[in-house]
């Protein structure tokens, strides 16, 4: 019996950057927060589309691609990005929750 990882924190590890998920199709939890992320491409979460708690709290964040959560269709608790939104005034096609 393979196991799979579901839940994964890599927060307060200084990431600058984070490509993708490549090699994390089966991921529920992912937790970012704390870290030196500037940018979330188009295609980041593209391998996760599973995800369903994603927590990016305490970055350096400046530009989200209005593209970036498309793929995350089960999403259902996205902890900073609200902040982001009402301060940039930004609208992103998030899934209804």
């Amino acid at each position: 019996m393979g196991g799979h990882l579901h839940n994964l924190d890599v927060g307060e590890n200084g990431i600058r950057e984070l490509r993708s998920t490549h090699g994390l199709k089966r991921l529920y939890g992912l937790r970012l927060a704390g870290n030196r992320l500037r940018n979330l491409t188009d295609t980041v979460f593209n391998d996760s589309v599973h995800i369903r708690m994603l927590n990016v709290a305490d970055n350096l964040l400046e530009n989200i691609d209005q593209k970036a959560f498309a793929p995350l269709k089960h999403l259902k608790v996205n902890i900073y990005i609200e902040y982001f939104l009402h301060r940039y005034k930004v609208l992103l096609p998030f899934p209804r929750l």
